[in-house]
């Protein structure tokens, strides 16, 4: 119901710009850019923490909604879609938050947009890796305190993943504290793993059910990361 009502006013807010002779800004997010998220509601994932013990996180929220006025520079009549994923342990106690905003640059005519992962382990302790993305799904970062490179291959916890992104924060968390967090991402099965401060904080385990947990198996994406690595 919410979601409808969300719906219904974009639609009211479309037609009010109309009848005012105002011309409507949308911007969607491309095929490519939504695989940037490949989690589906209800979905479990297994990890190891950073106590080595087996947790499941469960894909409690996965959607595409339109929103309006998200950005300073949007007006009234700017309109985004964007796609959010949520992300929970089942003690409730870690949460982890990816957003995608798709957003058009008339200057390039490059159609981008903007990939936030926050990762949250209780409610005052929480940061945010960053990314850029191109209308493709290539992931670039030109921040300093982010750095970005991507593995053609890396073998994570006994598989071998195929173009997996690896970005460093160094900087301030939510209660100001300076964290240093690694994030290992890949577009077939999202986080792989998350370091802090020299510890581990999350390692996925492999999925046995599907038969992609040999050392031998890689997986591949229509575009290669590797093609647009930055350091």
């Amino acid at each position: 119901m919410k979601t409808k009502n969300i719906i219904l006013l974009i639609l009211a807010a479309i037609l009010a710009a109309s009848s005012k002779g105002e011309e409507v800004e949308s911007f969607d997010v491309t095929k490519m850019q939504k695989q940037l998220i490949p989690y589906e509601n209800e979905q479990i994932i297994r990890y190891i923490d950073s106590a080595g013990q087996a947790v499941d996180i469960t894909i409690i929220k996965s959607e595409q909604t339109w929103i309006r006025g998200d950005f300073e520079e949007d007006d009234e009549y700017v309109i985004r879609r964007r796609k959010s994923t949520t992300l929970k342990s089942e003690l409730e106690n870690f949460e982890i938050d990816l957003f995608f905003y798709p957003k058009y640059d008339h200057l390039t005519e490059n159609y981008s947009g903007w990939f936030c992962i926050d990762i949250k382990l209780n409610t005052t302790d929480w940061w945010c890796h960053f990314f850029y993305s191109d209308e493709d799904g290539n992931l670039t970062s030109d921040y300093p305190y982010y750095i970005i490179e991507t593995h053609k291959s890396l073998e994570i916890n006994g598989k071998v993943y195929c173009d997996v992104v690896e970005q460093r924060y160094t900087g301030l968390a939510y209660d100001d504290r300076v964290v240093d967090s690694y994030l290992f991402y890949n577009k077939t099965y999202g986080i792989l793993q998350i370091d802090r401060d020299g510890k581990n904080i999350l390692t996925i385990v492999p999925d046995e059910d599907k038969g992609n947990n040999s050392p031998g198996m890689i997986d591949y994406f229509d575009l290669p990361l590797a093609e647009h690595s930055v350091r």
